[in-house]
């Protein structure tokens, strides 16, 4: 036998401690007939949003100078290598070398190699590697 209720929400209270923070706690309290309260209680809720596919995108700016920002998309957990490469194939700076959460991610590089040294302009790609996934892509340097 399948009862069904009508049951009006009149109260929801969400509260996040911080703009970027993917934990929201949600109050509630749920009225029945006659005013009288069914349900009311606290719940704290993870939202971080999670990609469907891996993905490299363009940097920005590009062309840029001194700094370019780099999204990527994991959709699962995995490990991450972001590299820097000079026109000849060598290898500049490593960005990323770790293992991460699936979501929303991004790198920032300040056109220097991994020592530290300032790099010239021209034209520098940037590959990815995580999960099997694998991209790569072309951005300009101006000096």
């Amino acid at each position: 036998m399948l009862v069904s209720a009508k049951t009006q929400i009149r109260d929801a209270t969400f509260d996040s401690k911080y703009e970027n923070d993917p934990t929201i706690t949600l109050s509630y309290i749920f009225y029945g007939k006659n005013n009288t309260i069914i349900s009311m209680g606290t719940r704290e809720m993870d939202l971080t949003a999670v990609p469907d596919e891996f993905s490299l995108h363009q940097n920005y700016p590009n062309p840029f100078n001194p700094t370019t920002t780099i999204l990527y998309d994991l959709p699962e957990a995995a490990t991450v290598h972001l590299v820097i490469y000079d026109v000849l194939g060598r290898q500049i700076r490593t960005l990323v070398n770790q293992d991460l959460t699936a979501g929303y991610h991004r790198a920032v590089w300040d056109a220097t190699d991994d020592l530290g040294r300032p790099l010239s302009g021209g034209l520098y790609i940037y590959r990815i590697q995580a999960g099997g996934y694998s991209k790569t892509m072309k951005m300009l340097l101006l000096k």
